[in-house]
């Protein structure tokens, strides 16, 4: 089983018992597009500036609310597809899937009610599949781990039903490796922007 659905199985086995009353848990789905800043490092001393585009996908989420302000999230991406450019040419396409735990503090609010949010993040990489100048090569990415910041506002839509618009941000830098020798660190930073349906337990 890959080692982020695992992860994310137990995390939402840990909430699940606390939500065995039903009030305080909630689960959402999200759609976010995820923005790598502009300069995301160079490869091979140098020689090699690496460029990566934005993406669209959706998240899963659960949640649980210990007080009226106070809540932990764990959220799972199913899997952002990336091209990966060096020099400006393309030359490799991935698939990220992160896995974020956050603390979230609500502020009050009938309707209307924005939120803070601070958390750790774990990204698997994979399905590396090269192009043009790396073509015919072996190239990984490791893991990466970080902090994870968000801020959003939620807007409720009944007793049971709420939307949330969202923008996250993502420590995210990974070590890349061609046939097995390192070559350097790509740093990826994503700022994610993102609307979610939430269902209120």
């Amino acid at each position: 089983m890959n080692t982020a659905i695992r992860n994310t199985a137990l995390a939402l086995a840990l909430l699940l018992p606390l939500s065995a009353s039903a009030e305080g848990f909630r689960a959402s789905v999200s759609a976010f597009n995820l923005n790598p800043k502009s300069d995301n490092g160079a490869l091979a001393d140098g020689a090699l500036d690496v460029g990566v585009n934005s993406e669209t996908n959706f998240t899963l989420a659960g949640e649980y609310a210990f007080t009226d302000h106070w809540s932990v999230e764990v959220q799972y991406g199913f899997g952002f597809d990336h091209e990966v450019s060096l020099n400006g040419a393309k030359s490799l396409e991935i698939t990220h899937k992160p896995l974020t735990v956050a603390g979230k503090y609500t502020f009050g609010g009938e309707t209307l009610r924005p939120y803070l949010g601070l958390g750790f993040n774990r990204t698997t990489f994979g399905d590396e599949t090269e192009f043009g100048p790396i073509a015919g090569t072996n190239t990984t990415l490791d893991d990466a781990s970080g902090l994870a910041a968000l801020a959003g506002v939620e807007f409720d839509l009944g007793e049971q039903f709420a939307l949330r618009g969202e923008v996250r941000w993502i420590d995210m830098d990974t070590d890349v490796a061609v046939n097995g020798a390192g070559v350097g660190t790509a740093n990826v930073d994503p700022i994610l922007v993102g609307v979610s349906a939430v269902v209120k337990f």
